[in-house]
């Protein structure tokens, strides 16, 4: 799970990288292609290993909740968060989402 979330941050991290290269003017098609790829490693990295670990615990809410989180701000796959998050809310933490973070 620490692994999974340590990703996730990272991924996040290099997106936001990008973004500010890319509202930079001296920013090189090169340095940008050198991040996109670092960020793929780490959105690949951490969902294979999201996956891993909510096949084997998939009753841990507070990891559901992760996981939904991690497929809406770094997969961009708003569907599958979405189960994710309704699945955390039935392992019982109704009232408790808004104070769950991964940082």
């Amino acid at each position: 799970f620490k692994s999974a979330t340590r990703l996730h941050r990272e991924a996040v991290r290099e997106a936001r990288e990008i973004w500010v290269s890319l509202h930079k003017s001296h920013t090189s098609v090169s340095a940008i292609e050198r991040m996109l790829s670092s960020l793929v490693h780490s959105r690949d990295a951490a969902l294979s290993i999201y996956r891993r670990v909510v096949e084997r615990y998939p009753r841990n809410g507070r990891l559901l909740y992760c996981y939904g989180r991690f497929l809406e701000e770094v997969a961009h796959d708003p569907a599958a968060a979405q189960r994710a998050y309704n699945a955390a809310v039935r392992q019982g933490l109704q009232g408790g989402l808004s104070s769950l973070d991964i940082d």
